[in-house]
């Protein structure tokens, strides 16, 4: 472990580092490399991939004052949406109060390089959320086990498509 990350880790309140530490494993067993910067309120430690010319980032840890979010860039979300019933009720809550897609809704309101965000279900409603505030749940013992089938189903999906032929660019 870098310095970097150990300074970071002890940043996290100490009842969430095993599973920092946990998803942090579970990425790097996928090939996922870990970024790391300092951030107003801590740390922002992202995870990627460099496909091609491309950097895909699947998730990052992020600090706000409720404590230690992950922003999970499900971009996969089709493949596995009916894990989204499963959620406690905070996780589904916050996933429906994130921030509509204005791409996805009229491309003209957006920056044009803006990648669009996700359509999913959730509970019989369709939603189209910006991807950078759709899944970003609070790390706590509620939402972890949670936390971490979300991300294992998204490597894995991800992981299915940079296997096909042509399918890192879909990833």
């Amino acid at each position: 472990m870098d310095q970097k990350f150990q300074d970071f880790i002890m940043t996290v309140p100490a009842g969430e580092q095993s599973m920092v530490l946990e998803l942090d494993t579970l990425f790097k067993q996928y090939g996922y490399e870990c970024g790391i910067e300092e951030a107003k309120q801590g740390y922002v430690v992202s995870y990627f991939k460099k496909i091609g010319k491309k950097k895909v980032t699947i998730a990052n840890f992020v600090f706000r004052k409720a404590g230690v979010l992950i922003r999970i860039y499900a971009a996969n979300i089709a493949k596995y949406e009916s894990l989204l019933n499963e959620l406690p009720k905070k996780m589904k809550a916050g996933i429906a109060r994130a921030g509509d897609c204005k791409r996805l809704h009229d491309p003209s309101t957006c920056n044009q390089r803006c990648q669009a965000g996700f359509t999913f279900h959730m509970d019989g409603v369709v939603y189209k959320k910006c991807r950078y505030m759709a899944f970003m749940p609070l790390l706590c013992e509620e939402n972890d086990e949670f936390i971490l089938r979300f991300v294992k189903a998204e490597i894995l999906e991800a992981s299915q498509l940079e296997n096909l032929p042509g399918g890192s660019d879909s990833v």
